[in-house]
């Protein structure tokens, strides 16, 4: 046992905070250990590395511990690996921390906490590493439900910590209103030892009510990520496919194409039509700094798109042609290299109560930067010539216990000599968070993305448990979307260690083709959030949702009737599912990610 200083038991590390759960595991362990925190623990030799490894179950858990019998702990060796600092070095707040995200960011755990020890000598420091693991032998599971109708459910009977390695092993069934999908995946995280992943998923996919098989999907993954700050280089390559009859579906409902509402006549042309995506890229990164990060990556992308409609005879050819015209997505072949720039500060907050209650979430502050250009050449095997262009930035930064961030970001695809346009694009706008107050906190999150053209008839959809609730799934589409959604989260109380929470929301979008069009959409209500610790870092989400726009006729002419997505009754709006609905917002090389999947 090492030597400790007097020192209160509860103590924090100077750089965190923790949450009631968190603090009081932390509180558990060194009392069962008999170890005090270090207070100033910067720059001291660290003389010895302790990994407590907690039980999925433990005593203060709302289940028999006997459980853990049917689960194995991750082993130590593979928790030490994932550090950035070793037995006598000096120690580093900024490899803790970065270690701890590292550590946090893989799928077996979920409460992680790396703290400094006393050891009764002025230069020298222990190192306590705390990680509790998911349950592994499990079902894994992602649904949503929405007014009694079930609209998406995946199972994954899966083993995701093999031998208390890491390695994962899983099979799959997912549902969705016209298929099933069958497959697996296996994941080797550390190659013969190695930072090295590789990763193999295959699936096929059958139409339920004629049994028949309509595609299949999977990929490969082979490469080295960025796992540090302080790595200079990584590498990576990995190939796909998704071969299916796409099918647009509002609710349970398949949707049909209607080339003029207003002419008294539905065309009733099936949003259906068969697709086949095979796409791969090869990339190596080269990084820079370490207060400032600037990480350069060249690469090549190859990705072959067709889409195919089935026979159309039996509808008026006019409206035909527009569905096609206007819906159909457009068959590309584009192949190219590409070179892109990614400057960002290492500089990260920790904090609570934002998506995953009471569990440590990281986000990085300050300003971050992609830059993006892609050539696409005949010469390559494409089927046109163009120049692609992207510019992602944002800027993050804590207020409190809070967070904001603003982004915007532009992609063009424009011929070499600028004579046409394909694709444009700008996303742009914000998330705050505000400080924690003594019930809870506000969470508001504006978005709007403008297609300036559309050459592959991209589109986006509203309605369901994301940002327009109170409304069937994917009932409004258009090539635009501008929302605006204000919610309310409380703080987390625990049931033994459980985390549950609530929310109230109200949601104010809409997705348009033209500015014309415009009409906000409104929608409010309230909801429940539950995180199992033991199970997984991500809530279970039910939110139960109203719609409160008057007129909530889809048609120009009132003489006809609503669409028939449209709430009939208020149950419509029950949605039972995983996530919060709306993500954190998060600048990427194809983008900003504003959805929560």
């Amino acid at each position: 046992m090492c030597a400790t200083v007097a020192q209160p038991a509860s103590a924090t590390p100077a750089d965190e905070e923790y949450s009631d759960y968190e603090q009081e595991t932390l509180d558990l362990v060194l009392e069962s250990r008999g170890v005090t925190l270090d207070p100033q623990p910067a720059g001291k030799r660290i003389v010895g590395i302790d990994v407590e490894v907690l039980d999925v179950i433990e005593e203060r858990d709302p289940a028999p511990n006997f459980l853990n019998w049917f689960h194995a702990n991750s082993r130590d060796h593979v928790i030490r690996r994932e550090l950035l600092f070793l037995r006598g070095e000096r120690y580093e707040q900024q490899l803790a921390r970065e270690s701890e995200r590292n550590i946090r960011a893989l799928r077996q755990e979920s409460l992680v906490i790396i703290a400094p020890l006393a050891t009764g000598e002025p230069d020298t420091v222990r190192v306590l590493v705390i990680a509790k693991d998911i349950w592994s032998l499990r079902l894994n599971s992602d649904y949503r439900f929405q007014g009694g109708a079930l609209e998406y459910l995946m199972l994954q009977p899966s083993e995701e910590n093999l031998a208390g390695t890491h390695r994962r092993v899983l099979a799959q069934v997912i549902y969705e209103p016209d298929t099933l999908s069958f497959g697996g995946k296996a994941y080797e995280p550390r190659l013969a030892g190695s930072r090295t992943l590789a990763a193999v998923d295959g699936n096929v996919i059958v139409n339920h009510a004629t049994g028949e098989i309509e595609g299949s999907f999977g990929d490969v993954q082979y490469g080295l990520p960025l796992y540090s700050t302080r790595q200079k280089w990584s590498w990576g390559a990995v190939a796909s496919w998704h071969t299916e009859v796409s099918r647009r579906f509002i609710g349970t409902n398949q949707a049909s194409f209607d080339r003029d509402p207003d002419d008294g006549v539905d065309d009733g042309i099936p949003y259906q039509w068969d697709s086949e995506i095979i796409a791969g890229r090869v990339s190596a990164t080269r990084s820079y700094g370490t207060d400032v990060k600037s990480d350069v990556t060249f690469g090549a992308e190859a990705q072959r798109s067709v889409f195919r409609t089935p026979d159309l005879g039996a509808y008026d050819p006019a409206a035909a042609r527009a569905f096609v015209d206007s819906e159909l997505p457009m068959s590309d072949t584009r192949n190219g290299p590409f070179v892109q720039y990614h400057l960002y500060l290492n500089s990260f907050a920790s904090l609570l109560d934002m998506e995953t209650m009471s569990l440590q979430e990281s986000y990085v502050l300050g300003p971050e930067l992609y830059l993006r250009f892609y050539p696409v050449a005949e010469v390559f095997g494409s089927t046109r010539n163009f120049f692609g262009y992207r510019a992602t930035m944002a800027y993050s930064l804590k207020v409190g216990d809070g967070f904001g961030r603003g982004y915007v970001s532009g992609t063009l695809e424009a011929e070499p000599r600028g004579e046409a346009i394909y694709d444009s694009l700008v996303q742009t706008g914000f998330r705050y968070v505000s400080p924690r107050f003594v019930i809870g906190r506000l969470v508001h999150d504006g978005t709007m993305a403008f297609r300036g053209h559309n050459f592959s008839n991209s589109f986006v959809t509203l309605g369901g448990g994301g940002r327009l609730r109170g409304y069937a799934s994917g009932l409004f589409i258009g090539d635009h979307l501008l929302a605006s959604n204000l919610e309310f989260r409380s703080r987390a109380f625990s049931l033994w260690t459980v985390q549950v929470g609530g929310a109230l929301f109200y949601d104010v979008a809409d997705a348009f083709d033209e500015f014309g069009q415009l009409r906000m959409k409104q929608g409010a209500g309230f909801g429940l959030r539950v995180l199992f610790p033991q199970l997984e870092r991500t809530v279970m989400r039910v939110d139960w949702g109203f719609a409160l726009t008057e007129d909530r006729c889809l048609r120009a002419d009132q003489s006809l009737a609503c669409d028939p997505g449209m709430p009939t009754s208020p149950l419509d709006g029950l949605i039972l599912t995983f996530r919060q609905a709306f993500a954190v917002p998060r600048p990427t090389s194809a983008g900003v990610q504003i959805t929560s999947k």
